[in-house]
C-alpha cells in the first residue's frame, strides 16, 4: 500500500490572499500529482545547483581527497539558498540567522547576512534585491530608533523581528546566553553593514532602478549617520570605553 500526503503552507505575507486557512486550503485543492510536484522540485534545484554547486575536483581524475569539505560547502549553499529563495517573490522577510534548521536566535534577523550577499549577487542577484528591499521597508523604523537615542539618520536593530524592532533578549532560554547592551556591535558597524551591501550590490547590477527608488535611501540614512554614533567596546573587567 503506498499512502501519498500533500500540504500547503500559507502565511499573512502571501501575495494576493483573502485569509491565510482559505489560500491553503485552495492550493492542496489545486495540486498536482506528487510525481509532478516532486519532478518540478527537482527541477528548480537542478537550476541552483547548476550555478551554485561547488566542486573541488574529481577524485578519481585528480587524486583529490576534498569530498567532506566539498559536501559541507554545499551544505551550507543549500541551507542559505532554502532560507532566501522566497526572496524572490519580493516576501517581506531577510535571512534568519539559523535559516529554517534551527531554533537559535529565535528566528531574529542580523545585520551580518552581508556575508551571504556576496554569493547569492553574483549568481541570483534578484535574490539579494529582494532581501535588501527588507531593509527599505523597515528604514522608517530604524529612523524612529535613531530619534529615540537622540540621534540622526537610522538605526537598524542588532536582533530584528518582522516589524523591524530591536529583538535581542534580556534572557533567552535557549543555549545562547543572553546579551548585555554592552556587547552588541557598535551601531555604526550595524549600519555600514547595511550600507556596505547596497553599494556592493549596485556594482555588480548597475542597478540604477533600485539605487534610486531605494537602495540609495538606505545608504545614505545608514552611511550618512554612522560617523554619528559613539563606538562601544567591552573591556575585560566588564566596563565600557566609548570613543
Amino acid at each position: 500500500m503506498r499512502i501519498e500526503k500533500i500540504a500547503a503552507a500559507s502565511n499573512s505575507h502571501d501575495h494576493a490572499i483573502s485569509t491565510v486557512w482559505h489560500n491553503a486550503v485552495k492550493r492542496v485543492q489545486r495540486a498536482p500529482s506528487f510525481r509532478s510536484l516532486l519532478s518540478y522540485q527537482e527541477e528548480l534545484w537542478g537550476a541552483l545547483w547548476h550555478r551554485f554547486a561547488v566542486s573541488l575536483g574529481n577524485e578519481a581524475e585528480d587524486g583529490c581527497t576534498n569530498g567532506r569539505q566539498q559536501l559541507a560547502l554545499n551544505l551550507h549553499i543549500f541551507h542559505v539558498l532554502q532560507t532566501a529563495y522566497g526572496a524572490r517573490h519580493d516576501l517581506d522577510a531577510s535571512l534568519g540567522a539559523r535559516g529554517l534548521h534551527g531554533e537559535g536566535y529565535r528566528g531574529h534577523l542580523f545585520w551580518d547576512e552581508m556575508f551571504m550577499y556576496p554569493m547569492l549577487t553574483l549568481r541570483r542577484p534578484e535574490l539579494t534585491r529582494g532581501l535588501l528591499m527588507y531593509r527599505y521597508r523597515l528604514l522608517d523604523e530604524a529612523r524612529a530608533m535613531a530619534a529615540a537615542e537622540g540621534y540622526e539618520g537610522a538605526m537598524y536593530p542588532w536582533q530584528a523581528g518582522s516589524d523591524g524592532r530591536e529583538e535581542t533578549p534580556q534572557s533567552c532560554g535557549t543555549p545562547f546566553p543572553a546579551v548585555d547592551a554592552r556587547q552588541l556591535p557598535p551601531a555604526a558597524a550595524r549600519l555600514l553593514a547595511i550600507a556596505y551591501s547596497v553599494i556592493r550590490y549596485f556594482e555588480v547590477t548597475q542597478d540604477y532602478t533600485f539605487l534610486s527608488d531605494y537602495g540609495g535611501r538606505c545608504w545614505w540614512r545608514s552611511a550618512g549617520s554612522s560617523s554619528r554614533w559613539p563606538s562601544t567596546t567591552p573591556r575585560r573587567t566588564g566596563t565600557t570605553s566609548t570613543e
